[in-house]
Protein backbone atom coordinates (compact mmCIF):
# COMPACT_ATOMS: atom_id res chain seq x y z
CA UNK A 1 0.00 0.00 0.00
CA UNK A 2 1.01 3.41 -0.73
CA UNK A 3 0.62 7.07 1.12
CA UNK A 4 -1.08 9.06 -0.73
CA UNK A 5 0.57 12.14 0.70
CA UNK A 6 3.33 10.31 -0.66
CA UNK A 7 2.65 11.28 -4.30
CA UNK A 8 0.60 14.24 -4.16
CA UNK A 9 0.92 17.80 -2.50
CA UNK A 10 -1.80 20.30 -1.19
CA UNK A 11 -1.33 22.76 -4.14
CA UNK A 12 -2.11 19.56 -6.55
CA UNK A 13 -5.69 18.86 -4.85
CA UNK A 14 -6.65 22.72 -4.56
CA UNK A 15 -5.49 23.00 -1.15
CA UNK A 16 -6.80 20.39 0.94
CA UNK A 17 -4.91 18.85 3.35
CA UNK A 18 -3.58 15.46 2.59
CA UNK A 19 -4.52 13.23 5.22
CA UNK A 20 -1.74 10.84 6.06
CA UNK A 21 -3.59 8.00 6.81
CA UNK A 22 -5.04 7.73 3.38
CA UNK A 23 -3.60 4.73 1.42
CA UNK A 24 -4.52 2.78 -2.55
CA UNK A 25 -3.04 0.15 -3.43
CA UNK A 26 -2.26 1.55 -7.53
CA UNK A 27 -3.67 4.09 -9.45
CA UNK A 28 -6.00 3.69 -11.96
CA UNK A 29 -7.59 5.80 -15.01
CA UNK A 30 -9.97 3.49 -16.64
CA UNK A 31 -13.27 2.48 -14.11
CA UNK A 32 -13.28 -1.10 -15.36
CA UNK A 33 -9.78 -1.93 -14.33
CA UNK A 34 -10.34 -0.57 -10.64
CA UNK A 35 -9.93 -2.88 -7.67
CA UNK A 36 -10.20 -2.81 -3.84
CA UNK A 37 -8.22 -0.18 -2.56
CA UNK A 38 -7.66 1.52 -5.94
CA UNK A 39 -7.10 5.43 -6.65
CA UNK A 40 -9.49 6.39 -9.75
CA UNK A 41 -8.53 9.51 -11.34
CA UNK A 42 -11.55 10.99 -13.78
CA UNK A 43 -9.66 11.88 -17.51
CA UNK A 44 -12.57 13.61 -19.08
CA UNK A 45 -14.51 11.74 -21.81
CA UNK A 46 -13.78 13.43 -25.36
CA UNK A 47 -16.64 11.76 -25.72
CA UNK A 48 -19.22 11.08 -23.30
CA UNK A 49 -21.82 13.57 -21.64
CA UNK A 50 -20.95 12.78 -18.69
CA UNK A 51 -18.03 11.44 -16.35
CA UNK A 52 -20.35 10.06 -13.39
CA UNK A 53 -21.19 6.81 -15.25
CA UNK A 54 -17.00 5.98 -14.53
CA UNK A 55 -17.29 7.68 -10.69
CA UNK A 56 -19.86 5.17 -9.94
CA UNK A 57 -18.31 1.93 -11.36
CA UNK A 58 -14.97 3.22 -9.60
CA UNK A 59 -17.10 3.03 -6.23
CA UNK A 60 -18.71 0.00 -6.95
CA UNK A 61 -15.76 -1.67 -7.80
CA UNK A 62 -13.89 -0.78 -4.35
CA UNK A 63 -12.07 2.49 -5.21
CA UNK A 64 -10.99 4.10 -2.01
CA UNK A 65 -9.56 7.34 -3.18
CA UNK A 66 -11.34 9.43 -6.35
CA UNK A 67 -9.10 12.56 -8.14
CA UNK A 68 -12.10 14.34 -10.13
CA UNK A 69 -11.41 17.59 -12.81
CA UNK A 70 -12.24 20.97 -10.65
CA UNK A 71 -15.79 21.97 -11.25
CA UNK A 72 -16.82 18.49 -12.02
CA UNK A 73 -20.55 18.35 -10.62
CA UNK A 74 -21.60 15.39 -9.10
CA UNK A 75 -25.34 14.63 -8.14
CA UNK A 76 -26.86 14.31 -4.93
CA UNK A 77 -27.15 10.52 -4.91
CA UNK A 78 -23.40 9.95 -6.23
CA UNK A 79 -22.25 12.35 -3.25
CA UNK A 80 -24.40 10.54 -0.76
CA UNK A 81 -22.64 7.38 -2.32
CA UNK A 82 -19.21 8.85 -1.47
CA UNK A 83 -20.41 9.69 2.08
CA UNK A 84 -21.36 6.69 2.78
CA UNK A 85 -18.82 4.96 2.11
CA UNK A 86 -16.34 6.85 3.22
CA UNK A 87 -14.40 7.79 -0.29
CA UNK A 88 -11.61 10.36 -0.09
CA UNK A 89 -12.52 13.01 -3.05
CA UNK A 90 -10.04 15.60 -4.24
CA UNK A 91 -10.31 18.29 -7.10
CA UNK A 92 -7.46 18.31 -9.53
CA UNK A 93 -6.79 21.46 -11.79
CA UNK A 94 -5.96 19.33 -14.68
CA UNK A 95 -6.68 15.72 -14.62
CA UNK A 96 -4.64 14.92 -17.76
CA UNK A 97 -1.53 16.28 -15.89
CA UNK A 98 -2.35 14.77 -12.74
CA UNK A 99 -2.32 11.42 -14.87
CA UNK A 100 1.52 12.14 -16.03
CA UNK A 101 2.48 13.40 -12.59
CA UNK A 102 0.79 10.04 -10.61
CA UNK A 103 2.22 7.47 -12.86
CA UNK A 104 6.26 9.36 -13.40
CA UNK A 105 6.28 9.10 -9.39
CA UNK A 106 5.07 5.96 -9.14
CA UNK A 107 7.52 4.59 -12.05
CA UNK A 108 10.39 6.67 -11.34
CA UNK A 109 13.15 5.07 -13.30
CA UNK A 110 13.76 6.22 -16.78
CA UNK A 111 16.72 5.38 -19.68
CA UNK A 112 19.34 7.81 -18.95
CA UNK A 113 19.08 9.36 -22.48
CA UNK A 114 16.01 9.76 -23.96
CA UNK A 115 15.38 11.63 -27.19
CA UNK A 116 11.93 12.57 -28.11
CA UNK A 117 11.27 13.00 -32.61
CA UNK A 118 7.82 15.33 -32.98
CA UNK A 119 6.19 16.54 -36.42
CA UNK A 120 3.64 15.34 -38.94
CA UNK A 121 6.14 13.24 -41.31
CA UNK A 122 8.97 11.16 -40.54
CA UNK A 123 8.61 10.79 -36.90
CA UNK A 124 8.43 6.85 -37.11
CA UNK A 125 11.63 6.72 -39.62
CA UNK A 126 14.11 9.27 -37.41
CA UNK A 127 13.25 7.18 -34.22
CA UNK A 128 14.29 3.94 -35.57
CA UNK A 129 17.36 5.65 -37.56
CA UNK A 130 18.26 7.17 -34.68
CA UNK A 131 17.74 3.62 -32.47
CA UNK A 132 19.40 2.15 -35.08
CA UNK A 133 22.57 4.37 -34.79
CA UNK A 134 22.86 3.87 -31.48
CA UNK A 135 23.04 0.22 -31.83
CA UNK A 136 25.37 0.42 -34.07
CA UNK A 137 27.86 2.19 -31.90
CA UNK A 138 27.46 -0.29 -29.54
CA UNK A 139 24.77 1.20 -27.28
CA UNK A 140 21.64 -0.38 -25.44
CA UNK A 141 19.36 1.38 -27.26
CA UNK A 142 15.43 0.95 -27.54
CA UNK A 143 12.55 2.98 -29.66
CA UNK A 144 8.67 3.46 -29.05
CA UNK A 145 6.31 4.91 -31.32
CA UNK A 146 4.00 3.48 -34.29
CA UNK A 147 5.83 0.33 -34.59
CA UNK A 148 5.63 -0.18 -30.77
CA UNK A 149 8.77 -1.06 -28.81
CA UNK A 150 11.88 -2.13 -31.23
CA UNK A 151 15.21 -2.74 -30.27
CA UNK A 152 17.92 -5.75 -30.94
CA UNK A 153 18.29 -6.01 -27.23
CA UNK A 154 14.76 -6.77 -26.09
CA UNK A 155 13.67 -9.86 -25.86
CA UNK A 156 10.64 -11.64 -27.69
CA UNK A 157 8.63 -11.49 -24.54
CA UNK A 158 9.28 -7.90 -24.05
CA UNK A 159 7.89 -5.94 -27.30
CA UNK A 160 4.75 -4.25 -27.36
CA UNK A 161 2.42 -3.10 -29.60
CA UNK A 162 1.15 0.62 -28.67
CA UNK A 163 -2.47 2.29 -29.27
CA UNK A 164 -0.66 4.99 -29.60
CA UNK A 165 2.67 6.77 -31.20
CA UNK A 166 3.13 8.47 -27.73
CA UNK A 167 1.11 6.00 -24.83
CA UNK A 168 -1.19 7.12 -22.36
CA UNK A 169 0.67 7.57 -19.08
CA UNK A 170 -0.08 4.28 -17.28
CA UNK A 171 1.62 2.47 -19.93
CA UNK A 172 4.80 4.90 -20.97
CA UNK A 173 5.97 5.58 -17.16
CA UNK A 174 5.93 1.95 -16.44
CA UNK A 175 7.38 0.96 -19.53
CA UNK A 176 10.71 3.48 -19.24
CA UNK A 177 10.81 1.82 -15.83
CA UNK A 178 11.02 -1.40 -17.69
CA UNK A 179 13.19 -0.47 -20.28
CA UNK A 180 15.51 1.31 -17.62
CA UNK A 181 15.67 -2.22 -15.46
CA UNK A 182 16.14 -3.86 -18.54
CA UNK A 183 19.83 -2.12 -19.01
CA UNK A 184 18.42 0.01 -22.20
CA UNK A 185 20.28 3.12 -21.79
CA UNK A 186 18.94 5.12 -25.22
CA UNK A 187 15.81 5.75 -26.14
CA UNK A 188 14.01 7.41 -28.95
CA UNK A 189 10.60 7.48 -28.98
CA UNK A 190 7.95 9.56 -30.90
CA UNK A 191 5.66 12.57 -29.47
CA UNK A 192 2.77 13.26 -31.20
CA UNK A 193 0.58 16.54 -31.40
CA UNK A 194 -2.18 14.72 -29.51
CA UNK A 195 0.39 13.32 -26.54
CA UNK A 196 1.59 16.89 -26.31
CA UNK A 197 -1.82 18.09 -25.68
CA UNK A 198 -2.87 15.47 -23.50
CA UNK A 199 0.63 16.00 -21.27
CA UNK A 200 1.22 12.05 -21.59
CA UNK A 201 5.03 12.73 -21.44
CA UNK A 202 4.88 15.46 -19.75
CA UNK A 203 7.62 13.74 -16.88
CA UNK A 204 9.99 12.23 -19.27
CA UNK A 205 13.03 13.42 -18.68
CA UNK A 206 14.20 14.34 -22.48
CA UNK A 207 18.04 15.29 -23.27
CA UNK A 208 17.32 15.65 -27.09
CA UNK A 209 14.00 16.75 -28.61
CA UNK A 210 13.50 17.10 -32.44
CA UNK A 211 11.47 18.66 -35.22
CA UNK A 212 10.80 17.17 -38.44
CA UNK A 213 8.16 19.42 -40.18
CA UNK A 214 4.87 20.32 -39.87
CA UNK A 215 1.96 20.41 -42.87
CA UNK A 216 -1.93 19.71 -42.53
CA UNK A 217 -3.03 16.87 -40.82
CA UNK A 218 -5.11 16.10 -37.51
CA UNK A 219 -7.08 19.06 -37.80
CA UNK A 220 -10.47 17.24 -36.69
CA UNK A 221 -8.78 17.39 -33.23
CA UNK A 222 -6.52 20.55 -33.37
CA UNK A 223 -9.01 22.65 -35.25
CA UNK A 224 -6.74 24.95 -36.28
CA UNK A 225 -2.87 24.70 -37.85
CA UNK A 226 -1.86 27.01 -35.18
CA UNK A 227 -3.04 25.04 -32.54
CA UNK A 228 -1.29 21.93 -34.32
CA UNK A 229 1.59 24.20 -33.98
CA UNK A 230 1.20 25.20 -30.72
CA UNK A 231 0.69 21.44 -29.44
CA UNK A 232 3.72 20.24 -31.19
CA UNK A 233 6.00 23.29 -29.81
CA UNK A 234 5.17 22.39 -26.14
CA UNK A 235 8.04 19.87 -26.78
CA UNK A 236 10.44 22.61 -27.04
CA UNK A 237 8.97 25.22 -24.67
CA UNK A 238 7.95 23.73 -21.88
CA UNK A 239 8.57 19.83 -21.81
CA UNK A 240 12.74 19.62 -22.63
CA UNK A 241 15.09 20.89 -19.27
CA UNK A 242 17.13 24.23 -19.93
CA UNK A 243 20.15 21.70 -20.14
CA UNK A 244 18.81 19.68 -23.00
CA UNK A 245 19.49 20.07 -26.86
CA UNK A 246 16.96 21.04 -29.65
CA UNK A 247 17.39 19.25 -33.12
CA UNK A 248 15.47 21.62 -35.90
CA UNK A 249 14.88 21.42 -39.24
CA UNK A 250 14.82 24.78 -40.26
CA UNK A 251 13.49 24.27 -44.24
CA UNK A 252 10.12 25.62 -42.67
CA UNK A 253 8.72 28.87 -41.60
CA UNK A 254 7.49 26.42 -38.38
CA UNK A 255 10.66 25.09 -38.15
CA UNK A 256 12.33 28.41 -38.14
CA UNK A 257 9.68 29.62 -35.11
CA UNK A 258 10.62 26.73 -33.02
CA UNK A 259 14.16 28.00 -33.55
CA UNK A 260 13.43 30.93 -31.68
CA UNK A 261 11.72 29.16 -29.43
CA UNK A 262 14.93 27.29 -28.55
CA UNK A 263 17.17 30.26 -28.60
CA UNK A 264 14.81 32.53 -26.38
CA UNK A 265 14.73 29.88 -24.26
CA UNK A 266 18.48 29.27 -24.09
CA UNK A 267 18.51 25.67 -25.00
CA UNK A 268 21.66 24.56 -27.03
CA UNK A 269 20.16 24.08 -30.98
CA UNK A 270 21.36 21.85 -33.30
CA UNK A 271 19.96 22.79 -37.14
CA UNK A 272 19.35 20.74 -40.24
CA UNK A 273 18.31 22.91 -43.60
CA UNK A 274 19.59 25.50 -46.09
CA UNK A 275 23.95 26.38 -46.40
CA UNK A 276 24.93 27.88 -43.25
CA UNK A 277 22.71 25.62 -40.45
CA UNK A 278 24.75 22.84 -38.34
CA UNK A 279 23.89 20.57 -40.84
CA UNK A 280 22.88 20.92 -44.57
CA UNK A 281 22.86 19.05 -47.99
CA UNK A 282 25.21 19.95 -50.48
CA UNK A 283 24.57 17.36 -53.45
CA UNK A 284 22.53 14.21 -54.00
CA UNK A 285 22.73 11.55 -56.81
CA UNK A 286 20.10 9.22 -56.86
CA UNK A 287 21.12 5.41 -58.11
CA UNK A 288 18.96 2.47 -58.05
CA UNK A 289 19.07 1.02 -54.69
CA UNK A 290 19.47 4.63 -52.72
CA UNK A 291 21.33 7.89 -52.94
CA UNK A 292 24.97 9.18 -52.56
CA UNK A 293 25.01 12.43 -50.63
CA UNK A 294 27.59 15.28 -49.73
CA UNK A 295 26.75 17.04 -46.99
CA UNK A 296 28.36 19.44 -44.08
CA UNK A 297 28.10 18.32 -40.95
CA UNK A 298 29.67 21.07 -37.89
CA UNK A 299 31.78 22.26 -40.58
CA UNK A 300 32.99 19.08 -41.89
CA UNK A 301 32.23 17.76 -45.48
CA UNK A 302 30.98 13.86 -46.01
CA UNK A 303 29.64 11.69 -48.91
CA UNK A 304 28.12 8.68 -47.81
CA UNK A 305 25.88 6.22 -49.98
CA UNK A 306 22.58 5.67 -48.00
CA UNK A 307 21.19 2.69 -48.78
CA UNK A 308 17.39 3.84 -48.66
CA UNK A 309 14.76 4.54 -51.47
CA UNK A 310 13.58 8.33 -51.46
CA UNK A 311 15.41 11.86 -51.49
CA UNK A 312 13.53 12.45 -48.35
CA UNK A 313 14.81 9.84 -46.43
CA UNK A 314 18.26 11.88 -46.60
CA UNK A 315 16.03 14.33 -43.88
CA UNK A 316 15.01 12.10 -42.06
CA UNK A 317 18.59 10.16 -41.39
CA UNK A 318 20.71 13.69 -40.88
CA UNK A 319 18.17 14.29 -38.51
CA UNK A 320 18.87 10.73 -36.73
CA UNK A 321 22.82 11.79 -36.97
CA UNK A 322 22.25 14.86 -35.21
CA UNK A 323 20.30 13.45 -32.64
CA UNK A 324 23.05 10.62 -32.26
CA UNK A 325 25.89 12.74 -32.52
CA UNK A 326 24.02 16.26 -29.83
CA UNK A 327 23.77 12.78 -27.28
CA UNK A 328 27.76 12.18 -27.31
CA UNK A 329 28.20 9.81 -30.07
CA UNK A 330 31.63 10.25 -31.87
CA UNK A 331 30.88 12.23 -35.41
CA UNK A 332 33.24 10.16 -37.60
CA UNK A 333 31.75 7.03 -36.19
CA UNK A 334 27.96 7.97 -36.64
CA UNK A 335 28.81 9.20 -40.47
CA UNK A 336 30.25 5.99 -41.20
CA UNK A 337 27.33 4.14 -39.20
CA UNK A 338 25.36 6.50 -41.46
CA UNK A 339 25.50 3.53 -44.74
CA UNK A 340 24.68 0.34 -42.51
CA UNK A 341 20.75 1.65 -41.52
CA UNK A 342 18.07 -0.18 -42.79
CA UNK A 343 14.87 0.52 -44.13
CA UNK A 344 11.74 0.96 -41.59
CA UNK A 345 8.77 -1.66 -41.89
CA UNK A 346 6.38 -0.01 -43.98
CA UNK A 347 8.45 3.22 -45.25
CA UNK A 348 9.12 3.04 -48.81
CA UNK A 349 9.76 -0.68 -48.66
CA UNK A 350 10.12 -2.45 -52.00
CA UNK A 351 8.38 -5.54 -51.49
CA UNK A 352 8.77 -6.88 -54.88
CA UNK A 353 8.60 -6.47 -58.41
CA UNK A 354 6.25 -7.66 -60.99
CA UNK A 355 6.65 -10.33 -63.76
CA UNK A 356 7.25 -7.08 -66.69
CA UNK A 357 9.69 -6.08 -63.81
CA UNK A 358 7.85 -2.87 -62.21
CA UNK A 359 9.02 -2.37 -58.70
CA UNK A 360 6.33 -2.31 -55.66
CA UNK A 361 6.75 0.08 -52.65
CA UNK A 362 4.96 -0.26 -49.76
CA UNK A 363 4.24 3.14 -47.64
CA UNK A 364 1.96 4.66 -44.31
CA UNK A 365 2.29 7.92 -46.47
CA UNK A 366 -1.80 8.90 -45.24
CA UNK A 367 -1.19 12.70 -45.11
CA UNK A 368 -1.16 15.17 -47.70
CA UNK A 369 2.81 16.41 -47.43
CA UNK A 370 3.71 12.73 -46.82
CA UNK A 371 1.73 11.66 -50.11
CA UNK A 372 3.27 14.76 -51.98
CA UNK A 373 6.73 13.68 -50.53
CA UNK A 374 6.76 10.34 -51.36
CA UNK A 375 5.32 10.93 -55.60
CA UNK A 376 8.04 13.47 -55.70
CA UNK A 377 10.83 11.20 -54.50
CA UNK A 378 10.04 8.52 -56.65
CA UNK A 379 9.90 10.50 -59.37
CA UNK A 380 13.64 10.64 -59.56
CA UNK A 381 14.03 6.35 -59.25
CA UNK A 382 11.80 5.71 -61.49
CA UNK A 383 12.23 4.97 -65.38
CA UNK A 384 8.69 4.31 -66.57
CA UNK A 385 5.20 5.53 -64.79
CA UNK A 386 4.13 6.32 -61.71
CA UNK A 387 0.93 3.92 -60.08
CA UNK A 388 -0.51 4.94 -56.79
CA UNK A 389 -3.58 3.32 -54.95
CA UNK A 390 -4.48 5.31 -51.52
CA UNK A 391 -7.51 6.38 -49.80
CA UNK A 392 -8.82 8.16 -47.02
CA UNK A 393 -9.35 6.74 -43.17
CA UNK A 394 -12.82 7.35 -41.84
CA UNK A 395 -13.90 9.17 -38.93
CA UNK A 396 -10.78 11.74 -39.55
CA UNK A 397 -9.59 14.61 -40.67
CA UNK A 398 -12.31 15.10 -44.18
CA UNK A 399 -10.82 18.39 -45.67
CA UNK A 400 -7.40 16.17 -46.55
CA UNK A 401 -9.08 13.80 -48.71
CA UNK A 402 -9.63 16.23 -51.73
CA UNK A 403 -6.29 17.62 -51.47
CA UNK A 404 -5.07 14.36 -51.30
CA UNK A 405 -6.87 13.36 -54.67
CA UNK A 406 -4.94 16.90 -56.42
CA UNK A 407 -1.71 15.83 -55.19
CA UNK A 408 -1.65 12.29 -56.37
CA UNK A 409 -3.16 13.80 -59.60
CA UNK A 410 -0.40 16.53 -59.72
CA UNK A 411 2.87 13.83 -58.88
CA UNK A 412 1.52 10.72 -60.31
CA UNK A 413 0.93 9.10 -63.87
CA UNK A 414 -2.16 6.59 -63.11
CA UNK A 415 -4.05 6.66 -59.63
CA UNK A 416 -6.26 4.34 -57.87
CA UNK A 417 -8.74 5.14 -55.67
CA UNK A 418 -9.21 2.53 -52.88
CA UNK A 419 -10.57 1.79 -49.13
CA UNK A 420 -8.07 2.58 -46.25
CA UNK A 421 -9.47 2.32 -43.05
CA UNK A 422 -13.26 3.52 -43.19
CA UNK A 423 -14.21 2.61 -39.80
CA UNK A 424 -17.90 4.03 -39.54
CA UNK A 425 -17.81 6.07 -42.72
CA UNK A 426 -19.27 4.80 -45.58
CA UNK A 427 -16.36 4.55 -47.98
CA UNK A 428 -18.07 5.18 -51.00
CA UNK A 429 -18.49 8.92 -49.60
CA UNK A 430 -15.18 8.65 -48.54
CA UNK A 431 -13.64 7.90 -52.25
CA UNK A 432 -16.11 10.21 -53.37
CA UNK A 433 -14.33 12.98 -51.47
CA UNK A 434 -11.03 11.76 -53.06
CA UNK A 435 -12.87 11.81 -56.27
CA UNK A 436 -13.44 15.72 -55.99
CA UNK A 437 -9.64 15.85 -56.21
CA UNK A 438 -8.44 13.65 -58.98
CA UNK A 439 -11.67 12.56 -61.02
CA UNK A 440 -9.90 10.98 -63.91
CA UNK A 441 -8.61 8.04 -61.40
CA UNK A 442 -9.98 4.25 -60.98
CA UNK A 443 -12.36 3.76 -58.31
CA UNK A 444 -12.17 0.05 -57.54
CA UNK A 445 -13.45 -0.51 -53.41
CA UNK A 446 -11.73 -3.72 -52.32
CA UNK A 447 -7.82 -2.51 -51.87
CA UNK A 448 -6.91 -6.58 -52.59
CA UNK A 449 -8.47 -5.37 -55.84
CA UNK A 450 -7.19 -2.49 -56.07
CA UNK A 451 -3.61 -3.55 -55.54
CA UNK A 452 -4.04 -6.84 -58.00
CA UNK A 453 -5.30 -4.31 -60.39
CA UNK A 454 -2.14 -1.80 -60.12
CA UNK A 455 0.22 -4.83 -60.01
CA UNK A 456 -1.26 -5.91 -63.26
CA UNK A 457 -1.48 -2.85 -65.35
CA UNK A 458 2.67 -2.16 -64.53
CA UNK A 459 4.97 -2.20 -66.99
CA UNK A 460 8.55 -2.30 -67.13
CA UNK A 461 10.38 0.68 -64.88
CA UNK A 462 7.29 1.53 -63.52
CA UNK A 463 6.82 1.98 -59.66
CA UNK A 464 3.88 0.72 -57.98
CA UNK A 465 3.24 2.71 -55.11
CA UNK A 466 0.76 1.37 -52.02
CA UNK A 467 0.28 4.36 -49.72
CA UNK A 468 -1.63 4.75 -46.77
CA UNK A 469 -1.54 1.83 -44.47
CA UNK A 470 2.27 1.31 -44.61
CA UNK A 471 2.97 -1.25 -41.41
CA UNK A 472 -0.41 -1.99 -40.74
CA UNK A 473 -1.91 -5.35 -40.38
CA UNK A 474 -5.10 -4.83 -40.64
CA UNK A 475 -8.16 -3.07 -42.02
CA UNK A 476 -11.09 -0.91 -39.73
CA UNK A 477 -14.43 -1.56 -41.12
CA UNK A 478 -16.81 -0.28 -38.82
CA UNK A 479 -16.14 -1.90 -35.43
CA UNK A 480 -14.22 -5.04 -36.21
CA UNK A 481 -10.82 -4.71 -37.68
CA UNK A 482 -10.40 -7.68 -40.37
CA UNK A 483 -6.62 -9.09 -41.00
CA UNK A 484 -4.61 -7.23 -43.86
CA UNK A 485 -1.43 -5.97 -44.51
CA UNK A 486 -0.26 -4.12 -48.23
CA UNK A 487 2.91 -6.03 -47.99
CA UNK A 488 1.46 -9.54 -47.72
CA UNK A 489 -1.22 -8.93 -50.14
CA UNK A 490 0.91 -7.75 -52.79
CA UNK A 491 3.17 -10.60 -52.09
CA UNK A 492 0.75 -12.94 -52.88
CA UNK A 493 -0.66 -11.31 -56.15
CA UNK A 494 2.98 -11.23 -57.35
CA UNK A 495 3.15 -15.09 -56.67
CA UNK A 496 0.34 -15.55 -58.22
CA UNK A 497 1.08 -14.00 -61.04
CA UNK A 498 4.03 -16.16 -61.83
CA UNK A 499 7.80 -15.48 -62.83
CA UNK A 500 7.65 -12.93 -60.10
CA UNK A 501 11.68 -11.40 -59.85
CA UNK A 502 11.66 -10.39 -56.21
Amino acid sequence: MKRLIDFLTPEEVRGKPVPASLLFKTFRDDSRQVQEQDLFLVIPSLSAASNEPYVLEAIQKGASIILIPQGMHLSFDLLSLIENRKIAVFEVLDSRLMASSLASRLFPSQPNIIAGITGTNGKTSVTSFTRQLWELLGEKSASIGTLGVQGKDLGKNELHNLSFSTPEPLVLYPLLEQLAHNGINHLAMEVSSHGLDMYRAEHVHFKVAAFTNLSHEHLDYHKTMEAYFQAKVRLFKEVLSLDGTAVVNTNTVFGQEIAKVCAQRGLRLVTLGREKSDIYVKNIVTEARGSRIAFQAFGKNYTIFLPLIGQFQVENVLTAFAISVSTGMPCEQAVKALEKLQGVNGRMELVGKTKTGASVIVDYAHKPLALETVLKSLRAHVQGQIIVIFGCGGNRDQAKRKMMGEIAKDYADSIIVTDDNPRFEDPQAIRKQILEGVPEAYEIASREEAIAFALHKAEAGDICLIAGKGHEEGQTIGAITYPFCDRDVAQKILMKMEGNNG
